[in-house]
């Protein structure tokens, strides 16, 4: 029982030190700004999937979007429903990411995810197979 008094007069003691009390309400806000601005990327990414699937072009549509937050990464998933799409191959890597990457540096609808510093992943599914016949990864530093 002392052990545990003893304990709430050491808290109560900490609790008057401003620079302490300072410190808890600034951890508790960014605490709470986070989860928030995380809440809203969630609800935005929702509210985008309410609208897919959607035909991009004769070959593409974009199916949904996925939010990982273990890894901080949005992943794209797009049918290619061409059946001679099935094939696909990327030629030059380095060059489609570096192409991906302005066109994403340069979205102002990129901007929310831009400044959680996100990653982002762009699958490719043959519709005839239903399997990933390419991927493109854009990391943050890639963008910025």
């Amino acid at each position: 029982m002392k052990k545990s008094t003893s304990s709430f007069f050491l808290f109560n003691y900490k609790m008057k030190n401003k620079p302490f009390k300072y410190f808890l309400i600034i951890l508790f806000c960014t605490i709470i700004g986070c989860s928030t601005r995380s809440s809203y990327i969630s609800k935005e990414i929702e509210k985008l999937n309410r609208n897919l699937p959607q035909i991009v072009n004769d070959v593409l549509r974009i199916d949904s979007l996925i939010l990982n937050r273990s890894t901080n990464t949005l992943s794209y998933y797009y049918t290619l429903m061409d059946d001679s799409c099935k094939d696909i191959v990327i030629n030059d890597y380095d060059a489609t990411q570096k192409s991906m990457a302005i066109e994403i540096k340069k979205s102002p609808q990129m901007a929310l995810f831009k400044e959680q510093k996100m990653s982002f992943e762009y699958y490719y599914i043959s519709n005839k197979e239903k399997s990933i016949v390419a991927k493109v990864v854009i990391k943050e530093e890639m963008y910025r």
